[in-house]
């Protein structure tokens, strides 16, 4: 009898241990560690959360900065808009190291202004008017990143130049500065976007966006109405001054608008530095040569007149500093 009872006992406490075991695997993988139901469980593709997959990206943006023609870049591009990069971007030119615009090339490309961070981006190359209209754009946007100071893109809509239609790969950008009446055209329906910039188109495009437009100097009695057509005192007497276009001597005087005091008004001038700025001390100004893309990033790296606590113009240095205090 002895030997039945222990045989008995043997096996209800079998029963009884294996029940306790299922009990125990059962909680293990209803509540235990994640490496102990994983090794139970099939492994599932998790949905990503929304906080890491907003700071994931995958660079498939060309190896350009910006193509040397705006052909080649279509215009429903993927690319972010400085305002929806939410990252100081890393960047990896292979050929601005040592580079006259070096320091704000990178800035620039930090805050996404270009479309590309990486490969070449051709310092020396000369800028398209409508690439030039891209950039200024993008870096006033990346620039001045509250809402009421944006320039604000075209999302289609009639085309006022002929040669920019909505399919125009730069048209949200040209015609969006057309919209706030800061930029400059060939004449009434032409642009010419695909023409090099000139030295004295960028100066009457680039002041505009500065001083919100390009002072109208008829406004005042007497002397000073003539600066629409001769140049104010405080323009640089650059030896070849005359030869600049007589439809950009406003943008001229705007640029460094500073009058004597026998005049009706005075005002600051030549606050942003822009000539000065982009292409040094000269004696000369060039204004129907070129611009290449180092001088339009050097020349766009600062946007005044945006006033924000005071401030008259803001750089991308500025712009980064910001960003990285408030990440």
């Amino acid at each position: 009898m002895s030997q039945i009872s222990n045989i008995l006992k043997f096996f209800r406490t079998l029963v009884i241990g294996g029940f306790l075991g299922a009990s125990g695997i059962i909680a293990l993988l209803l509540f235990g560690p994640q490496w102990f139901r994983g090794a139970f469980i099939s492994k599932q593709p998790q949905p990503i959360p929304s906080n890491v997959a907003a700071n994931t990206s995958v660079n498939t943006t060309p190896a350009a900065g910006l193509a040397s023609t705006p052909q080649s870049t279509p215009l429903n591009s993927s690319s972010p808009t400085p305002v929806e990069s939410a990252q100081i971007k890393q960047v990896a030119f292979e050929d601005i190291k040592g580079v006259f615009g070096e320091k704000e090339i990178t800035e620039l490309a930090k805050l996404g202004v270009f479309d590309s961070t990486s490969g070449k981006f051709s310092p020396q190359s000369n800028i398209t008017r409508g690439d030039f209209m891209r950039l200024l754009v993008r870096a006033n946007n990346a620039i001045w990143v509250e809402q009421d100071k944006q320039i604000r893109e075209a999302e289609g809509g009639q085309a006022t130049f002929a040669d920019v239609p909505p399919t125009h790969p730069n048209f949200r950008y040209i015609q969006g500065l057309l919209n706030t009446g800061f930029v400059s055209g060939f004449d009434e329906k032409t642009f010419a976007p695909d023409q090099p910039l000139t030295r004295e188109q960028m100066v009457a495009i680039k002041i505009a966006v500065d001083r919100g437009g390009v002072y109208d100097f008829t406004k005042f009695n007497g002397q000073e109405a003539k600066l629409n057509t001769e140049f104010a005192v405080n323009v640089p007497r650059w030896t070849d001054r005359e030869q600049i276009s007589k439809k950009f001597i406003r943008a001229f005087n705007t640029e460094y608008r500073s009058f004597s005091n026998t005049y009706k008004e005075t005002f600051e001038g030549n606050t942003f530095k822009n000539i000065e700025r982009t292409f040094g001390a000269t004696a000369t100004f060039k204004p129907q040569q070129p611009v290449t893309r180092a001088e339009a990033a050097v020349c766009i790296s600062l946007i005044g007149e945006h006033i924000q606590d005071g401030e008259k113009f803001r750089t991308a240095q500025q712009a980064l500093e910001n960003k990285a205090k408030n990440k």
